[in-house]
């Protein structure tokens, strides 16, 4: 399977994962470059974006695309940059995965187990991870590299790369997960800005 069929297969399946809080496993299509969420630098033109009681600041010039099924009490949304790089913010009750899960390590823990059950995947490991203060909360970023399979008969691999962040609210007893996946690496000349811009602009409360 081609990564362009892998990705249209993803965007022809909005369902939300209904097994692991805040996570589709259905995300290596898309090459992405990881680079340190550090040296802090907002891009220009951002507006705010809010719904069912969070918000957070987006590029102007994204499109939105909320999954249909999304409530209050669980959904996500995606944004799409021109060029097809995408930004997933995910949320649930935060009583559902306190149930499951005794802290953030092992809700992303739970997360990377998702993905190594994806189709093609042939290994995951988990890079560079860190914390930080989202809106009062702990945050957890973290980087996964996949290795995914290529080729009718997946002779060949290529790696795939991508940040994550878990965080807990309990304001609101929401779980958050953020992620976002590259398919056009060159769109901007450092995405990690633009992801940590977004993910550091969330307001849960």
């Amino acid at each position: 399977m081609t990564s362009e069929e892998l990705g249209n297969k993803i965007e022809n399946n909005p369902d939300i994962d209904s097994d692991t809080p805040g996570w589709n496993p259905n995300v290596l299509d898309s090459p992405q470059t990881a680079t340190e969420l550090n040296a802090f630098s907002p891009p220009a033109a951002m507006e705010k974006f809010a719904i069912y009681g969070f918000q957070m600041e987006i590029p102007n010039d994204w499109r939105i695309e909320v999954n249909p099924k999304s409530t209050r009490q669980k959904g996500d949304v995606a944004f799409h940059s021109p060029k097809g790089n995408r930004f997933f913010v995910s949320w649930g009750k935060l009583e559902d995965a306190s149930k499951r899960f005794d802290s953030l390590e092992q809700h992303r823990d739970s997360n990377v187990k998702k993905i190594k059950k994806g189709q093609d995947v042939k290994q995951v490991d988990l890079g560079k991870s860190f914390e930080a203060q989202i809106n009062g909360h702990r945050a957890l970023f973290t980087e996964v590299r996949a290795e995914v399979r290529q080729g009718m008969f997946g002779r060949g691999s290529y790696s795939r790369e991508m940040w994550s962040v878990h965080l807990y609210c309990e304001n609101v007893q929401r779980y958050y997960v953020i992620y976002c996946l590259l398919r056009d690496p060159t769109e901007y000349e450092d995405y990690s800005k633009i992801f940590k811009s977004m993910a550091m602009s969330l307001v849960c409360h």
